[in-house]
Parts: C-alpha cells; sequence; structure tokens
C-alpha cells in the first residue's frame, strides 16, 4: 500500500530533511545521494521497491505543482517529509542556485517553476544503479526527462538523446531480436512497465514535442496496431448547430474498443471531477443527426422539410463504442498525427476536428484527457470567429482551475486531492501551467488586447514577450525600467542581463549575461548574434550562434539567423545546412524553404533539390509572394517539370498582371521542352500526368519494350523431346493468348492516357502562351515562342501571325545599326518567310476572317528588311538564309 510506504522508516531515510542552520543545495543532495546508497545497501529488495515509490511520489507532486493542480492540505499531510525538504529550499537564493545546477545545454528552466528542488532531487535519484529495477526505473527516467524538458525555456538535444534511449531499452523488452516468420504473441512484460503499445505511443509524442514528425508518426500508428483499436474517418449526414433545420455531409471519426471488459472495469469506478466546459455558442460540441436536435428541444419538428428516402445508410464497418482510458488518449494522439503528414492549413484542423468530437461521446473519461481535448479545440476555435469567444473563455478556464479546486454549488471545496487529475499524465501530451498563461497571452496579444496581455507576461517575468507589448503600447521604456529594478536586488542574475539586452539592444549586456553564466548561458549567446546580425556584423554573428551550438547542438540556435548570416558571409555550404536543420524543426516555415533553395542554386548541380524546396515554399508562404513562384517558374523549366512551370506561370501573370516581366529565355526553354510531348515522346518526366488521365487498373502489369519476351519464349526448355499431352498443350497456349491480350489491353490504356495527357498539355500551354503576349506585348522573344509552339501543333496560320508581330517589335528605328538588334530581326525576318511557306489551302480555308494572304504579308515586311541589313549584314550566314526565303516568296 501506498500510505504504508510512506509511513515506511526507509521512506523517511530517503526524504532527509535539511540540517538545522541552512545547508547548501550541493550539500543537501550530496547528502541525499549517501542517505540512497546506504539505504540500497542495508534493504535490499525492499529498499529498492521503496526507492521506486518515492521516485514516483516525488515526480507526481512536481507534476501536480507545475501540471495539473496544486496538492490540497491533505495531499501535504501526508507527505510530511516532501512538504518539510520543499519548505527548506524556498527561498529566493536557494531558488538560483537549484536553477544554476538544472541549468542543461545553456538553457535554463523557467522562473515560474514551483519547487525546483523536487527536480533537482530526483535528476540524482534517478541516476542510481539499482540492477533488479532496471527496466523500472528506465521508464521513470524517461517520463522525468520528459517533465524536465517541458519546464526548460528551450528544447534541449542531450534531454531527447536520454529520453530515446530510455524508451528504446524498454521497447527492446517487448521486441524480438529476430523478425520471425510468423507474427509473434507480445512479451510478458517485468512488472511496473506499461504494454509495448504505451510504450510507442509514449515515445512518438516525444518525437512530435521535439519537432520529429516522422517518427512521431512511425510511433503513434504502431501504438494504435499493437492496441488493436479500430478507428475508421468517415461522414454522416448531420447538423453542426442547434437550431439547424437542415443536414449536411459531416466528417466524423468512428472509433471500437478492442477490450470492452476493461471498459466495462473503468465503467464502474467512481466518475472524477472533470473540468468545466465553457459554452456561449450554438455551434455544437459534435454532429448530431436532425433527430437529436429534435429530442434536445432545439428544433420544432413541423418546421422541418424531409424527403423520404433521401438518407443514405451508415457505414457500419466500424461502429462507435465506449472506449477505456488510453484508448482515448491514442484518439487524441491520431488527432495529433494529423499534423505530422500535413501543412498547416485550413484543411487539416478541418481533419482533427472530428478526433477531438468523438472525445466528446466519452461518458467515462479522466480529468486529464479532457483538459487536453479541451485545450485543442479552444487552440483550434481561435481561427474561427464564429466560435473564437468560446475558446478564449475555455483558454481562461483552463489557466484558472489549477489554482481553484473543485467546489459545489454552495461554494463549498469537494475536491478533497489533486491525485486523481494525475491519470493518463504520461499518454498525454500537456503543457505546464506557466505555458498555458503564456499561450493565453499571445491569444490576447493577437486580438490586440495588448494591455492584458502585459500583465500576464509581466506576472510569469517573460521578459522577451513584455518588450513587444511595450513596443506595441509605446512603453518602450518600462521594460528596461522593471528589468533593471530586479537586478539592483540580484545583479548576479544571467539570465536577466540577456533579458535587458533584449530591451536596450546593448551589446554590452549580452557579454555580462555570458560572463555571470560561466559561459553557459546559450540564451545571452543567440541574442547577440540576433543584434550583430542587425547590425550587419555577419561574420561576428555566425561565431555567437556557433557558441550557442557547442551547448545545445541541435535546439541551441536561431537556425534561420545564422543562416542569413551564413549567406551574408559566401558560406552557401553553411547556409543550406542551417535552413535544412530550421525546416526539419518547423517544415512550415515557407521563407527557410526558399532560402534552402537558393543555397542549392549557388553551390551549383543542384537543381532538383532545389525545385523540391522552392515547391515547399510555395505551399507554406503565408503570402502569394511573386518572388518565391519566379524562382520555381525557373527552376522546373531548368530541371523539365512542364506542368509545375505552366501553372506557376499562370499564377504569377494572374497575381502580377502586367507588371510581372516574363523572361524570354526562360519561356523559350519550356517551349523546347514541351514540344517533343506533343509530338510523340513518351518521357518518365510525365508519369504522373497520364495517372492523372488514365483510367486503368493499378495492378496491370506494365508493358515491356525491351524485348524481354522474346528471349524467354525462345528458351529450350528441359524434356522438349518428350512427347506432351496436347491438353497440357493447349492450356499453355490459352494462357499465353490471354497474357499477350493483356498486354495489349494495358498498352492501349496507356496510350490512351498518353493522349489524354498530351491534349491537356497542349490546351494549358495554348491557354498559357495567350495569356503571357497579351500581357506583354512588347517582347519580340514571346512572340516568337509562342510561333514556335503554334508551328510545332500544325497551326501555321496563327503561328505566322506571331512572328509578324515579333519582327514588327524588332524593326524599330535604326534598328540595323546596332548588332545586338539586327541580326535578331534577320533571323525573325527568315521565320516569317519561312512560316508564310508553310501556310496551305487547307489552313487558309480554316480561318472564317479572310485576310490577306501569307505570302503577300510576308513580302511586305520582310523585304525592306532585306535592303536595309544589305550594307552591313550582306555577308553574314544568316542574311543568306533570309534571301533564301524571300527568293522562295516570289
Amino acid at each position: 500500500m501506498v500510505t504504508a510506504l510512506r509511513s515506511h522508516e526507509a521512506y523517511a531515510q530517503l526524504l532527509p530533511p535539511c540540517a538545522e542552520g541552512g545547508e547548501t543545495v550541493k550539500a543537501y543532495i550530496e547528502r541525499y545521494k549517501q542517505c540512497l546508497s546506504a539505504a540500497l545497501v542495508e534493504r535490499g529488495d525492499e529498499g529498492n521497491a521503496v526507492l521506486l515509490r518515492v521516485i514516483q511520489d516525488l515526480l507526481e507532486t512536481f507534476v501536480a505543482e507545475n501540471f495539473t493542480g496544486k496538492w490540497t492540505a491533505a495531499d501535504w499531510e501526508e507527505r510530511p517529509g516532501m512538504k518539510a525538504m520543499v519548505d527548506s529550499f524556498a527561498g529566493n537564493d536557494r531558488v538560483k542556485e537549484i536553477r544554476r545546477l538544472l541549468m542543461v545545454d545553456g538553457e535554463d528552466i523557467d522562473r515560474n517553476t514551483n519547487h525546483p528542488i523536487l527536480l533537482a532531487a530526483l535528476m540524482h535519484v534517478v541516476e542510481v544503479d539499482i540492477e533488479e529495477a532496471a527496466p523500472v526505473i528506465n521508464l521513470w527516467r524517461a517520463r522525468l526527462y520528459f517533465v524536465y524538458q517541458r519546464v526548460l525555456t528551450h528544447r534541449s538535444f542531450t534531454l531527447l538523446q536520454r529520453i530515446t534511449k530510455c524508451y528504446d531499452a524498454l521497447l527492446a523488452l517487448a521486441t524480438p531480436a529476430e523478425e520471425p516468420a510468423a507474427p509473434p504473441a507480445p512479451r510478458p512484460l517485468p512488472n511496473g512497465i506499461p504494454s509495448a503499445s504505451e510504450l510507442h505511443l509514449a515515445k512518438g509524442l516525444v518525437h512530435y514535442y521535439f519537432h520529429e514528425p516522422h517518427l512521431s508518426h512511425e510511433h503513434i500508428l504502431q501504438a494504435v496496431k499493437l492496441s488493436g483499436m479500430k478507428h475508421k474517418l468517415t461522414s454522416m449526414l448531420g447538423v453542426r448547430t442547434e437550431h439547424q433545420l437542415f443536414e449536411t455531409a459531416q466528417l466524423v471519426v468512428r472509433v471500437a474498443t478492442n477490450d470492452p471488459e476493461a471498459v466495462a472495469a473503468e465503467a464502474a469506478a467512481p466518475v472524477e471531477f472533470l473540468p468545466t466546459i465553457s459554452e456561449g455558442s450554438n455551434v455544437l460540441a459534435r454532429p448530431r443527426t436532425l433527430e437529436e436536435n429534435i429530442a434536445a428541444g432545439t428544433v420544432d419538428r413541423d418546421r422541418i422539410q424531409t424527403k423520404e428516402g433521401e438518407r443514405p445508410e451508415d457505414d457500419a464497418e466500424v461502429v462507435d463504442t465506449p472506449l477505456t482510458a488510453y484508448e482515448q488518449a491514442m484518439v487524441l494522439a491520431l488527432c495529433t498525427n494529423v499534423r505530422n503528414n500535413n501543412p498547416m492549413h485550413g484543411l487539416t484542423e478541418a481533419e482533427r476536428l472530428p478526433y477531438l468530437e468523438r472525445m466528446f461521446l466519452e461518458e467515462r473519461t479522466t480529468y486529464l484527457l479532457k483538459s487536453v481535448t479541451l485545450l485543442l479545440r479552444s487552440r483550434m476555435e481561435q481561427k474561427r470567429v464564429r466560435v473564437r469567444e468560446r475558446g478564449l473563455l475555455q483558454f481562461c478556464d483552463m489557466c484558472d482551475q489549477f489554482n481553484h479546486h473543485i467546489k459545489n454549488d454552495d461554494g463549498a471545496v469537494i475536491e478533497k486531492s489533486t491525485l486523481h487529475r494525475m491519470e493518463s499524465f504520461w499518454v498525454a501530451l500537456y503543457p505546464p501551467v506557466f505555458s498555458l498563461q503564456t499561450e493565453l497571452a499571445k491569444v490576447y496579444y493577437e486580438m490586440g488586447m495588448l494591455k492584458s496581455s502585459l500583465d500576464i507576461h509581466e506576472s510569469l517575468s517573460n521578459w522577451h514577450h513584455v518588450i513587444k507589448c511595450c513596443k506595441r503600447l509605446d512603453k518602450r521604456n518600462k521594460a528596461e525600467v522593471l528589468i533593471k529594478s530586479l537586478l539592483s536586488d540580484d545583479p548576479d542574475d544571467a539570465s536577466l542581463w540577456s533579458f535587458l539586452g533584449d530591451a536596450t539592444r546593448e551589446e554590452a549586456h549580452y557579454k555580462k549575461a555570458w560572463e555571470l553564466s560561466g559561459e553557459k548561458l546559450a540564451q545571452s549567446m543567440r541574442g547577440l548574434g540576433e543584434l550583430y546580425l542587425e547590425k550587419e556584423r555577419f561574420a561576428e554573428a555566425v561565431e555567437c550562434f556557433d557558441k550557442a551550438l557547442q551547448l545545445n547542438p541541435v535546439y541551441g540556435a536561431n537556425w534561420f539567423s545564422m543562416g542569413w548570416a551564413a549567406v551574408k558571409t559566401g558560406q552557401w555550404e553553411r547556409a543550406s545546412q542551417c535552413y535544412t536543420r530550421n525546416v526539419q524543426l518547423d517544415n512550415t516555415d515557407g521563407m527557410s524553404w526558399s532560402n534552402l533553395a537558393t543555397c542549392y542554386l549557388q553551390m551549383g548541380g543542384k537543381s532538383v533539390q532545389a525545385f523540391h524546396c522552392l515547391v515547399q515554399a510555395r505551399k507554406y508562404s503565408p503570402q502569394k509572394d511573386w518572388r518565391i513562384m519566379d524562382n520555381l517558374f525557373t527552376v522546373a523549366v531548368e530541371v523539365g517539370e512542364r506542368v509545375t512551370a505552366i501553372n506557376t506561370l499562370g499564377s504569377l501573370l494572374e497575381l502580377k498582371g502586367r507588371d510581372y516581366r516574363v523572361r524570354g529565355d526562360v519561356l523559350a526553354e519550356l517551349v523546347r521542352i514541351v514540344i517533343p510531348v506533343l509530338q510523340g515522346e513518351r518521357l518518365a518526366i510525365d508519369a504522373d500526368i497520364r495517372k492523372k488521365h488514365a483510367h486503368y487498373d493499378p495492378n496491370a502489369e506494365e508493358v515491356d519494350e525491351d524485348g524481354w519476351e522474346d528471349e524467354i519464349f525462345n528458351i529450350v526448355p528441359f524434356g522438349a523431346d518428350e512427347d506432351l499431352d496436347m491438353g497440357e498443350a493447349d492450356d499453355a497456349a490459352a494462357e499465353e493468348k490471354a497474357m499477350e491480350e493483356k498486354k495489349q489491353a494495358a498498352q492501349a490504356l496507356a496510350d490512351q492516357a498518353d493522349l489524354r495527357a498530351r491534349d491537356s498539355l497542349k490546351t494549358s500551354m495554348h491557354r498559357l502562351l495567350g495569356k503571357v503576349v497579351s500581357h506583354c506585348t512588347s517582347d519580340a522573344s514571346l512572340y516568337q515562342s509562342y510561333g514556335a509552339f503554334l508551328h510545332a501543333i500544325d497551326n501555321e496560320l496563327e503561328a505566322f501571325d506571331q512572328y509578324l508581330k515579333a519582327l514588327r517589335c524588332l524593326t524599330k528605328k535604326n534598328w540595323q545599326v546596332d548588332k545586338k538588334t539586327a541580326l535578331p530581326a534577320v533571323k525573325c525576318a527568315t521565320q516569317v518567310a519561312a512560316s508564310a511557306l508553310a501556310v496551305t489551302e487547307s489552313h487558309l480555308e480554316a480561318r472564317k476572317v479572310k485576310t490577306m494572304p501569307p505570302k503577300m504579308q510576308a513580302k511586305m515586311q520582310v523585304q525592306p528588311v532585306v535592303k536595309l541589313a544589305e550594307d552591313v549584314w550582306g555577308t553574314t550566314e544568316e542574311y543568306q538564309a533570309l534571301k533564301t526565303k524571300v527568293e522562295q516568296l516570289e
């Protein structure tokens, strides 16, 4: 029993009180370690059990005081030794010493962390070597390190490595060393270790927190697979608001349990108190049918007009059932997992919402899972105008519930203990209370409630955000005055000196912070690097970011700023590494993708990589940035991505109109790579286009074009000289004929797909070039490109018109004097003459409007060119070719 362990003599020995007369934190921790070692030697197995209980109790207390809700008086009464230890190290000087001890990778814990002595003690307890409890101790180490990370001000690469190592060791116990032929039965795990499914889920949430979406995705899906829980994203006819009179298609998630017995056992347990759900909108918490609205009394049946037989049958593949608490945690993880595979977009949020709405079906849940559900929903609702007020009220309630224990209608406290709030904490991603309050302040800031935002940030000592709010409120000196007043009481606080540098933009303050921290505060070097970047001292900025990275290798630097400084110093390889790391941490940063593409282009030989980066940049750009689209168009042409190039140029013309100048050489190259496809050439680059227009069986065999069937059929089989049964021969011939027919059918479908793709490409290109020459009417090269395309599709009459327009653009006043204009004009005149000769009677008959014959027009335009160019350019090959064409016109 827990109570028996807490009253055990060994339990008191493992939580020694602070020595009388005061004791430094380091001395206390050293004495603490000695007590632990002595207890383990004396108690043996019993000491190990008590040690694990102490670890759990310390961690639960720390989590309660920072994440789920402060202990009640009854909770502290059960922990007298822990209460004495916490009270002994509650002073400011003690807390500062503890913060210095807990600094990892140059990152400090948040100033609002409650009782950091518990964390400091735990970090030493879990490192004690206890062989018999080793598997269980790895579990509590992983959990502790992740809690530790969430109270840090910045992510730590060291803690990520430690967490991953612990979970890998635990998963190795449940995973066979070699993959067997048949699916193995789950391995039994030591007592105290959760199932492999729960371990995968916990590790997936860790990877999600550290911005590793691919690893997170793999572990979450593996957790769901091992659990056996069935789920399906489907649709239903229903209503979204209380007073809606007609049903529309709604996206829903159906989830069925794999363990009905566990569900029944949990349902029999008493329901604990749940967080308050904020109302304030007629938008329902989940979609429901019109009949449910009528039953709820929000809709009058007489006002509804429906037709019989209109409702389709529900999808019965997965039927909703009550879920266990762990299965509910997996539903929330699946909601999180949608973000792992999709961009930051409204459609992504729409796909996530059904998972949260499914949670509102659960009558029996835990306090923490309900809190996570409400928190995720309130975050989504900040972007939806109709329910923004409800989301904001919910956010406020989430922050308030930490300090206020649940009361009844009379105001009496009915929540005697907050220990029940801990249930499901290890399989859900819930932030500490000060992070929630910071998030609420950011919401206020985005909504323009600057004073409210400033008050919260100031109470939390979030000086970076205080500075931002003061700038918006035109109170630039307020943050500086506040920080200086704190420094007058504590002049040796390195982080305060760094924040003062943020407020005053003076490098001396950052250097002071770096010096006071013993060159261990990465925050000061990041701030100094940003300052040098503003002052265009790029080389020094790179050096500062390097120092921060030496402390925290992955998460220590501002990778975007460091990449920009490297670009300005010409370090393209280094810049590409910085931007690569930045998009790994945040794959929705469009500018990082764009800058990474620029680095690849500058390095040379990496156009394909640059193309893929620009595709991502265009996807994630917050606005339609024409510069990114222009680069994408140019690179797409270079790597042969025809469809992307056509679509991007069309979007550019719609966005910029006549203000965008199309480069003639790039357009000419686009026409050059499109023409072979229109003339029947099949290239691998257009495989996606063919699939888009094809209606064929994806399992159909591809036709081998290398003649492999001839080689196979020419092989003489063993025993060919023996007489064969004619029935078997007939079967073989029939099988061979069926195979040949199947290949011919597949080939015919592939040819049809090619034809459709070619027609689509021709139509898109024709429309695009027409738009280009209508926007840019003075560039001869654009008309020439259009003419070349029309000539390729046998539209000679329109091609002649385009070449004629190009010649008029080139033959302006004194064109024959300058070689830059003369030779292009001579070549264009040759094209005009050749195009006129290519026009046939059938082309003329196809044109409904009668005009002057092309040959006569060509003579009128080309002959002046011949005369003016003869004196200067008469000896050139271009002129001789023109003269030959003119003679043919005669």
